[in-house]
């Protein structure tokens, strides 16, 4: 399997004393993990891909695709 990176970014913008925006872009690159192939031999099956491999079609970690996120923080 190979190795993977996800890259997100992220920032905090102060407005005044107590408010503060946050932004985030989580996997900035869009990069997808969820391409896998069936693979047979005799009565068992595998789903592989070059990230993950699994015998279960429902099982395993897919990193969801380019995703925001926006936030206020209120002090008081």
């Amino acid at each position: 399997m190979k190795a993977w990176t996800v890259v997100d970014l992220g920032a905090s913008y102060k407005m005044t004393d107590t408010i503060t925006l946050n932004a985030s872009i989580n996997n900035l690159l869009d990069k997808d993990f969820s391409e896998v192939q069936l693979y047979g031999s005799g009565r068992n099956t595998e789903y592989a891909g070059d990230y993950f491999s699994t015998s279960r079609s429902t099982t395993g970690y897919v990193n969801p695709g380019r995703n925001y996120w926006l936030s206020v923080t209120l002090s008081f």
